[in-house]
């Protein structure tokens, strides 16, 4: 399953805002979320995958320096982890919503055959 970027960015914020996060903890995720979307547009990412969220949080090196830049090294990879959970959590929403649908239509389709094949 794929996800535009900026729909699960803002789901993902949104969810913290509805779990309670402090207001401080909420404003740096937002911080990191724009580095991330960012990251995204340069490289032409659109959509989400686990893979570009790990590219993102190896991307932990000064520009000019190539330093390790020890805030990155943290927050990137806190990001990501909680991302990657969310993003996980909501694709299994989706394949339950998805399968359970599913499993609907074929009862009633097994529901409709059983009643021509008796007549």
């Amino acid at each position: 399953m794929k996800l535009d970027i900026d729909e699960l960015c803002n789901a993902f914020i949104s969810a913290l805002n509805n779990a309670g996060y402090a207001q401080k903890n909420i404003e740096n995720y937002k911080q990191v979320s724009n580095r991330f979307k960012r990251f995204c547009s340069e490289n032409g990412y659109d959509t989400y995958t686990v893979n570009i969220g790990q590219m993102f949080a190896d991307n932990v090196f000064h520009e000019e320096t190539g330093e390790l830049v020890g805030y990155r090294h943290v927050m990137y990879g806190r990001f990501v982890r909680l991302i990657n959970s969310f993003y996980l959590k909501t694709f299994c929403r989706v394949f339950c919503i998805l399968l359970q649908k599913a499993i609907c239509i074929a009862c009633i389709y097994i529901n409709v055959e059983m009643k021509y094949d008796t007549v």
